[in-house]
């Protein structure tokens, strides 16, 4: 997994996944269910690796 971890070491990574956090805030697939536990994994993600 070290691609894996190499990625997620990625500022610009980070930089598009709340860029799409963003814009999924602003329309309606804010009630997506899959979508909220998708980004509340890989928030949890970076806080632990940060």
């Amino acid at each position: 997994m070290d691609g894996f971890d190499q990625i997620l070491s990625s500022p610009a990574f980070w930089v598009v996944i709340a860029a799409a956090s963003e814009l999924i805030g602003m329309s309606k697939l804010k009630d997506n269910s899959l979508v909220q536990l998708l980004f509340s994994l890989l928030r949890s993600v970076k806080a632990k690796k940060g």
